[in-house]
């Protein structure tokens, strides 16, 4: 049974010596977090000039398809078979149901089931890829490195108690047990980790090459917003609610502004009388971005951007509700030169180039593999089905 994989590569650097570029870091430290493309069976054809993810219908680098758009009628697969490897709906499930659980206590329905699918789409891409990859991997393993990499698996688990559990084995043992995991499946992963890393180390890190400063500098420019550190503002803000009176809310609101230009507490006004989440905490939301809230409340961030220091807005209108809102202290952003990132920017663009390469051969072993249903929203069905669901409702129907 195919388990997925957590590419721990900056954990496993230093075990596997050989290649040079891994010594720094360089484009592998991100690696596990960063590899969110899938894969899924496309047809073998592909088109003169279409970029790579295009090839066919789906393919790795696109989401699985929702199914809430697809025939109602279509009966779930439990069960995603990759070649000779299979993913079932509960190894999808385990690393999020946790979270899952969290987000459908705080989270209005239909956000969570938005937020459920876009976290299951990338869970299947992501555990479907490393399959991919582990096969191919598994298959160039000389007898020489397999136990190789079986005695770093112990060491990494060795490491793995020590740092993160005391010492103690059997603390280990039931963190693994609370994910679901028996020992032997737990030093499978590690396992599998490994033979990735040994695998891409040798072929992909080689074809790495050093940017030419000409090339450092089109990236930097293509890829400039990366770099820059937005401004943030500290956001006090007292709301009062429509309801079924919305001129005298906006009297009410009106009022408390009045209070706040004779020199009355702002704190003191928003515990008292808010209708806000914060109310409680005087109205302070803390150090936000400006694109940082969502909802009514994205037209109070935007109020809080086009005050002055120190400055308090009028009554500002939203859709349910007005606010006043207040600026406490404000972090200036940057934008640093190019010459300020040059270091950084050479392991970025190192990193891209690796990650370019790895999606190429994943695309190239995703063709290449017999996939099982051809349609990933039917196992993604499977899994929806399977989610904690918020009072009682179904996120989606299981036929």
């Amino acid at each position: 049974m195919t388990r997925g994989c957590r590419l721990l590569l900056s954990h496993a650097c230093w075990m596997l010596p050989v290649a040079a570029g891994c010594q720094d870091g360089g484009p592998f430290d991100r690696w596990g977090a960063d590899r969110q493309s899938g894969s899924n069976r496309t047809a073998r054809s592909s088109t003169a000039g279409e970029p790579p993810g295009r090839r066919g219908g789906h393919t790795v680098a696109e989401p699985v398809a929702d199914p809430s758009a697809d025939d109602a009628s279509a009966e779930p697969v439990n069960v995603l078979q990759i070649n000779e490897d299979s993913i079932t709906v509960e190894e999808i499930l385990r690393p999020l149901r946790s979270d899952f659980v969290a987000q459908m206590n705080s989270t209005p329905p239909e956000r969570y089931r938005e937020y459920v699918v876009d976290a299951l789409q990338k869970q299947i891409r992501t555990q479907a890829r490393n399959v991919l990859l582990h096969q191919e991997a598994s298959r160039r393993l000389t007898d020489q490195e397999a136990e190789m990499i079986d005695k770093f698996t112990d060491q990494r688990i060795r490491n793995i108690v020590q740092e993160e559990h005391g010492g103690r084995h059997t603390r280990w043992e039931q963190a693994v047990a609370e994910q679901g995991l028996s020992t032997e499946e737990a030093r499978e992963q590690v396992r599998r980790d490994l033979v990735v890393m040994r695998y891409l180390q040798s072929t992909i890190t080689p074809r790495i090459q050093a940017p030419t400063r000409r090339e450092l500098v089109r990236y930097f420019e293509q890829r400039r917003a990366e770099w820059i550190t937005p401004q943030r503002r500290e956001m006090f803000l007292i709301q009062i609610d429509k309801g079924d009176d919305a001129d005298a809310a906006r009297l009410n609101a009106e009022r408390l502004l009045a209070q706040l230009g004779t020199g009355a507490d702002f704190a003191e006004l928003a515990r008292e009388h808010s209708d806000g989440i914060r109310a409680a905490d005087g109205g302070a939301w803390g150090v936000i971005g400006r694109d940082s809230l969502r909802a009514q409340w994205a037209v109070a961030a935007e109020t809080l951007f086009q005050l002055p220091p120190g400055g308090t807005s009028g009554v500002v209108d939203a859709d349910t509700c007005f606010f006043i809102v207040r600026v406490g202290r404000i972090e200036a952003g940057s934008e640093p030169s190019f010459t300020e990132v040059q270091r950084r920017l050479t392991e970025a663009y190192r990193e891209h180039q690796f990650n370019t390469l790895v999606d190429e051969l994943v695309l190239r072993l995703h063709e290449q593999a017999v996939i099982r249903p051809a349609d990933l929203s039917l196992f993604l069905r499977a899994v929806i089905v399977q989610c904690p669901m918020p009072d009682g409702q179904p996120l989606l129907s299981p036929r």
